[in-house]
């Protein structure tokens, strides 16, 4: 038998204890008035006047409350302990040792009200054991029936609710796996006109201005990068020299929006061919860089150093903290979800350490190029 299951099941119990007192109550109650309705028409007049005193007494009272208090925990306990070993599938000594637990609570109870309210009935133990225990037995019978007929539609109620859930979480995530199918055909559709357009401005531009139209024909190559790297992906992972490149685009692109007050420096050691990363990880440390970092410092730069060995990827990003006058938008997931991403990829074999000194802040992250 486990014991811990057996705990854990009576803090959440499958069978409340007051349920079980309304039961009890209820079956008092119809015993009590079958027992008025018989004492009230006893021929014998003096029996029946005695038999009625004692019933309306408050000692019979007190005993009926003790019966209830004492037959509702019984039950509240058997209930459970035997729906937790059925549950459980627990062997057959599990079973045998818990039911003969629950026979001599029985008769512990049992002999408990009579040595106080019945002291005859108490005796019979002693004068008539085997009639004693053969109504017992019986009584344990009717015990048992009633716990396996109890705990055999609690468990088919349990099966048929569990199986509505299924039904309904089956049919919830089809409903969402046809919503998903139905965004990424708009996230095909919508991307590519964006593409297209930003080339047709780009056309445009260029007998305008040659860094307009420089900015528009990143921003495009930045947006194809986005919307289909996806069909590159080996494992969920993507050549580590396109993303490199895309992490470049995003920095010269945040390069127009400053002019000469842009000092970013991105350093790169090592050679990335064959090697392979998952996408939008490194331009996450470089997005929060850009967004929060001071860029118009040229004495303190923004620096992201890149360091590629057979093994490992290094990737370093440090800013001196911008000083805000405002609230920056953000959504607070960026970090988070990259997290989230990297764990479910490289489990415990990558290192991300964030340093922040009040003036600089240092993102070090490091991912294993090799047998991943």
């Amino acid at each position: 038998m486990n014991f811990a299951d057996i705990r854990q099941q009576l803090k959440n119990p499958r069978f409340s204890f007051w349920k079980m007192a309304g039961v009890v109550f209820g079956v008092q109650f119809i015993i009590n008035g079958l027992t008025l309705y018989t004492n009230y028409n006893l021929p014998d007049k003096a029996i029946r006047i005695k038999f009625l005193n004692w019933q309306m007494s408050g000692e019979y009272l007190r005993q009926q409350l003790m019966s209830l208090i004492l037959v509702s925990a019984l039950g509240f306990l058997a209930l459970n302990i035997f729906y937790t070993l059925t549950v459980k599938k627990a062997g057959f000594k599990s079973f045998c040792y818990a039911a003969v637990m629950g026979v001599l609570v029985i008769i512990l109870i049992d002999q408990g009200i009579n040595y106080f309210y019945y002291r005859d009935t108490f005796r019979q133990i002693f004068t008539a054991p085997v009639t004693y225990f053969s109504d017992i037995f019986i009584g344990v019978i009717i015990i048992a029936i009633a716990l396996l007929i109890t705990i055999k539609i609690a468990r088919a109620n349990d099966v048929t609710i569990r199986n509505k859930a299924l039904e309904l979480l089956n049919i919830k995530l089809e409903l969402e796996k046809k919503e998903a199918d139905y965004e990424l055909l708009k996230a095909q559709i919508n991307p590519h006109f964006l593409y297209n357009s930003l080339n047709y401005l780009y056309a445009r531009a260029l007998p305008v201005s040659d860094k307009l139209a420089d900015g528009i024909l990143t921003l495009a190559e930045i947006m194809k990068y986005s919307f289909t790297n996806q069909e590159n992906e080996v494992n969920g992972k993507v050549l580590l020299n396109d993303e490199i490149n895309y992490v470049e685009k995003v920095i010269a692109m945040n390069a127009l929006r400053f002019s000469d007050h842009y000092h970013v420096e991105f350093r790169k050691t090592g050679n990335p061919d064959a090697h392979r990363i998952i996408p939008f990880v490194l331009i996450t440390i470089v997005e929060n860089a850009l967004k929060y970092g001071e860029v118009g410092d040229k004495n303190q730069p923004v620096i992201f150093d890149l360091t590629i060995s057979h093994e490992e990827l290094h990737f370093a990003g440090i800013n001196k903290k911008r000083k805000l006058t405002g609230p920056v938008p953000s959504t607070g997931l960026g970090i988070s979800n990259m997290m989230e991403r990297l764990k479910k990829i490289y489990n415990d074999r990558f290192d991300m350490k964030v340093t922040d000194t009040g003036d600089v802040y240092t993102v070090n992250l490091k991912i294993p190029l090799s047998g991943c």
